[in-house]
């Protein structure tokens, strides 16, 4: 890993109940744990996209009548709902979070559904 986003480490951070705080710090190699797993997922915008997809009826029963999906077609079907990125990717860079989802788990958990 290159670099660390501090905005999203903050957030995935909180989500497990872990806060920063001014002069603390966590080492390089926590922080890569967290950035590159998330709840079981490969990391926090591919269990966002799945998380906006499922929680969402309407999203949700469109997924399951247009199975089955692969990587492109989950991608796709993702970006028509939501152009701009997910709502929570919006203080996070909006539609260039999804450079960083990995198509293929989600396509794999909307053929689950």
């Amino acid at each position: 890993m290159s670099k660390i986003n501090k905005s999203i480490l903050k957030k995935q951070l909180s989500t497990l109940g872990i806060k920063i705080i001014k002069g603390n710090y966590i080492n390089r190699k926590d922080a890569e744990t967290v950035l590159s797993e998330y709840n079981g997922w490969a990391n926090y915008e591919t269990w966002n996209v799945d998380l906006w997809v499922s929680n969402d009826e309407g999203s949700y029963k469109s997924a399951r009548r247009q199975q089955p999906f692969d990587a492109d077609s989950a991608e796709e079907f993702v970006k028509e709902l939501y152009p701009m990125g997910t709502p929570d990717f919006e203080d996070m860079g909006k539609a260039k979070c999804y450079d960083e989802v990995n198509w293929e788990e989600v396509a794999e958990s909307f053929n689950e559904y």
